[in-house]
């Protein structure tokens, strides 16, 4: 931020009408929380849930094909298209050629 201003800023920024201020706005936001979704939203819900189960279903690397269940962590997820999971960096790295047609296609990468 220029000079402009700027003097003013510690003054508003450390006093009680900044704080009682964003509790009202927090407030509003919350009530927005309640409003019941529009069919479009249930469709994007719904279809983001069943995105997620799919994704849990996956329980091998992309690569290397090793079971997840024989791994010390989980699965990492790439982070494009957000549909493929590797056990390594190295095994996402080998994959990436052919994944990557892929993944573009899904997450715009």
């Amino acid at each position: 931020m220029g000079a402009f201003g700027s003097h003013l800023i510690p003054e508003w920024y450390n006093s009680d009408d900044w704080r009682d201020f964003f509790q009202i706005e927090r407030a509003k936001n919350d009530d927005w929380d309640d409003w019941p979704l529009t069919d479009d939203e249930k469709k994007e819900v719904e279809a983001e849930h069943i995105k997620r189960l799919d994704l849990d279903d996956i329980v091998a690397c992309g690569h290397c094909q090793v079971n997840a269940s024989s791994l010390a962590q989980p699965l990492r997820v790439c982070g494009g298209c957000r549909n493929q999971k590797y056990c390594s960096t190295e095994c996402q790295k080998h994959a990436w050629k052919k994944h990557k047609v892929v993944c573009k296609k899904t997450a715009g990468c």
